[in-house]
């Protein structure tokens, strides 16, 4: 990272960072204590099947796709 360079930005980043970081782990039972957190996960596959699965992550993606795509054009 280039600070001294005119980076302005990374070191705002660097200092938020930081600072979530610290209060993160100040906080860190309360955090712990969340239901998310008490589950085992998700499964796609156990939910709807191994193809739904798979076809619902390729139009998820497919859908990423053409809006990174979208979103170059536009900003072109």
């Amino acid at each position: 990272m280039r600070f001294g360079e005119g980076f302005q930005l990374q070191i705002i980043t660097v200092v938020f960072f930081v600072i979530g970081a610290t209060v993160g782990a100040k906080t860190s039972d309360f955090w712990q204590q969340m239901p998310i957190l008490s589950k085992d996960g998700m499964f796609l596959p156990d939910f709807v099947g191994w193809l739904p699965a798979i076809a619902l992550q390729m139009i998820a993606f497919y859908g990423l796709f053409r809006l990174i795509q979208w979103w170059g054009v536009r900003n072109e």
